[in-house]
């Protein structure tokens, strides 16, 4: 997994053990906390579930009001660096990029 960022971001993790959490409508990438076209064509199970029998154009409408109360921290899952990356989520020269299984992330809670 990677995770992109600017130093000031990336620092909380390393030197703080720390987890920065951004709401999801103040990404700059907009696809972010948005469902994927997948998603849309075959929920999950769970989601399906949960969802019942609301029409999606319903669930979008409810998924973008609760944009604004959802806070989230963006990795990418890869076995390479991605190029993209450094543009959707840094800002300058102090960037950095964490690359973890997992493991080694603080635990919540």
């Amino acid at each position: 997994m990677w995770r992109y960022g600017d130093y000031r971001f990336s620092r909380s993790v390393i030197a703080e053990k720390r987890i920065y959490f951004r709401r999801a409508d103040k990404f700059k990438d907009g696809l972010e906390g948005r469902f994927t076209a997948g998603n849309r064509e075959r929920p999950s199970a769970i989601f399906a579930a949960a969802a019942g029998q609301l029409p999606m154009d319903r669930i979008r409408a409810i998924q973008e009001t609760h944009r604004a109360h959802v806070f989230l921290n963006c990795w990418h899952k890869n076995p390479d660096e991605n190029p993209r990356m450094w543009k959707e989520y840094t800002s300058g020269p102090d960037s950095i990029a964490i690359r973890t299984d997992g493991r080694a992330l603080p635990r919540l809670g």
